[in-house]
């Protein structure tokens, strides 16, 4: 007995939901050709014995997962440009930042073209600021340099390794030095871009590993081992350094394989007036206190005006220069949690 055509086609479609819920495979004599759309004929598929709802359903998926790859990127990168140039511009630079907000803890991204802006060549004759090489620096090693003295804002440091002024790269071939700052200066918004550009980095332990360990060779990480507690000391014609109690920048020395190379500049301390004041007295507490919180210390400080040569304002005209010592040896590298041996404590400071 023939049956009807709708009855054909719906025990069809049973037949198949029943093997594809036993997961076996469709022949396509299971099809009825009758139960086909009318708008896609079998014709159009791409093997036999495959379905034509198959082979779109195959194409729809190779085409949603494509087009976050091809065309994505580029239409949220037009966006993002875009919202530069509208009242949203904080829309775009936000999402810059939590994109981009770990690569100045991973050595930066430095120019070459900022650090040679001839502006910084007017910033070295000011003073003037001299680098003098006493000794050469191997491109196969890594080095921490420890800066001496802090000064007030450390122009010197940042004149001889934050730029090309007094051509440190030609000096020191090979050679690519990182300034290590207080990490809330990487935070702020477009100033943490132009101290990355400078080759400027956070001085964390995570940051400084990854530079030694992590970053090949050739690496010079300036290290300002007086911190802000030393410029509370600095005064013209005096000398006064923090050492006693800085040590971990030995230990991470040892640690990571990399030579400790003491400089000092001469002249950093002369290029403000400071008010010292007591040990003791409430004011030197309060400047303790601001210091630990803030991690940098509220000077008193006075400098060279626009008028006159006793106000407040600019740095003095005073002649510093920069030397560099020799590259310590290297010992037997100690664990996070042993203590050092008081010999290797005390090399820096010897050869300061």
């Amino acid at each position: 007995m023939m049956l009807p055509a709708h009855t054909q086609i719906m025990s069809s479609q049973k037949n198949l939901r029943r093997q594809f819920l036993q997961h076996t495979p469709v022949s396509c004599e299971a099809l009825d050709p009758s139960s086909c759309h009318p708008c896609s004929p079998c014709s159009l598929c791409t093997g036999p014995g495959v379905p034509g709802w198959r082979t779109r359903s195959r194409s729809s998926l190779s085409c949603s997962s494509l087009s976050p790859s091809s065309s994505l990127g580029p239409i949220c990168s037009v966006v993002m440009l875009y919202l530069l140039w509208t009242d949203y511009w904080w829309a775009s630079y936000t999402t810059w930042l939590v994109y981009d907000c770990n690569t100045h803890k991973q050595a930066g991204r430095r120019f070459s073209w900022v650090r040679n802006w001839t502006v910084w060549t007017y910033y070295r004759d000011y003073f003037p600021i001299r680098l003098i090489k006493t000794h050469n620096l191997l491109p196969n090693l890594n080095y921490i340099l420890g800066s001496h003295p802090h000064g007030i804002f450390c122009f010197g440091a940042l004149c001889n390794f934050a730029t090309e002024a007094n051509g440190f790269s030609a000096k020191f071939p090979g050679i690519t030095p990182f300034v290590a700052t207080l990490a809330g200066n990487c935070h702020m918004p477009l100033a943490r871009e132009y101290l990355m550009s400078a080759g400027i980095c956070p001085v964390n332990r995570a940051t400084l590993e990854f530079i030694l360990s992590c970053n090949g060779t050739g690496n010079a990480v300036v290290l300002t081992v007086g911190g802000a507690a030393e410029s509370l000391d600095c005064t013209p014609g005096v000398h006064c350094l923090t050492l006693k109690n800085r040590k971990s920048f030995v230990k991470l020395a040892l640690q990571q394989g990399a030579d400790l190379v003491p400089e000092y500049l001469f002249g950093e301390n002369d290029v403000f007036k400071q008010l010292i004041l007591n040990e003791g007295s409430w004011w030197r507490l309060i400047q303790r206190g601001l210091q630990r919180i803030l991690g940098f210390a509220p000077c008193v400080f006075q400098g060279w005006g626009l008028f006159s040569p006793d106000t407040w304002g600019q740095t003095h005209q005073l002649s510093c220069w920069k030397t560099h010592g020799d590259g310590q040896d290297q010992f037997t590298q100690p664990r996070r949690s042993e203590p050092l041996p008081h010999h290797v404590r005390t090399l820096p400071y010897t050869a300061i």
